[in-house]
């Protein structure tokens, strides 16, 4: 019976497959790092968005629940008016759907301001309504403030309504719609616009967002107006 001899891997054989093996991980190491970059990059992306996202939402309700609130212009010139200001990246008025405190009704300024990066946050400042404001110039602390959207191109708000209480209710036969302006006042025009149209631009994208205000607000001043 003949016995057969056992070889095994010569030096230069078993240092080629290490090179192979060291070949394979190093490429497998390369491939999961930038299947990791990218997955970071996709959860980031979709993390601002659904931030942004939900921070609109919230706008929405703010804006949705203001409501015509009657102070007098000032103590000299006690004509009733309605709280509410705003121009193209600022508005100041009443919430009945506030973010801040426990008290839902809240005076609140949203403002679109420069970030250290050249780009717009738009930030939401807010007190709880504990005391009434009386008077239009009434100064009252806006005591806590949050930011909604980050890093925008650009904030803009338009308003949608009449130049005065008189200028809505005219006769018929002088009736005049309507008009977009990009500000308005309560205090002014003693009314709330009707409308307002939010448009928001972030990384090339661009969204618009249309709110209807309480179209009855002025009904509140009737008394006022009445010959």
């Amino acid at each position: 019976m003949t016995r057969r001899s056992c070889q095994g891997f010569t030096l230069i054989e078993l240092l080629i497959s290490v090179s192979i093996l060291s070949l394979l991980l190093l490429v497998g190491s390369f491939s999961y790092s930038l299947l990791a970059d990218n997955w970071q990059d996709v959860t980031k992306k979709f993390d601002i968005a659904e931030n942004d996202s939900r921070a609109i939402n919230y706008m929405i309700s703010v804006f949705s629940g203001i409501f015509p609130y009657v102070v007098y212009q000032n103590k000299i010139d006690k004509k009733a008016v309605l709280f509410f200001t705003g121009n193209e990246h600022r508005i100041l008025s009443v919430t009945h759907s506030g973010l801040v405190g426990e008290a839902k009704t809240e005076l609140f300024r949203v403002e679109a301001i420069t970030n250290a990066n050249g780009k717009l946050d738009l930030m939401y400042y807010a007190s709880e309504l504990s005391q009434p404001i009386i008077y239009a110039d009434q100064k009252v602390e806006l005591e806590q403030g949050m930011v909604l959207i980050k890093n925008m191109d650009s904030v803009s708000f338009q308003y949608l309504g009449w130049d005065s209480y008189q200028q809505k209710y005219q006769e018929p036969e002088q009736y005049i719609s309507p008009s977009w302006r990009n500000r308005f006042s309560g205090i002014t025009n003693q009314l709330l616009p009707e409308t307002i149209e939010i448009k928001l631009s972030k990384q090339g994208k661009q969204t618009s967002i249309v709110i209807q205000l309480d179209k009855t607000s002025s009904r509140l001043l009737s008394s006022y107006y009445q010959d």
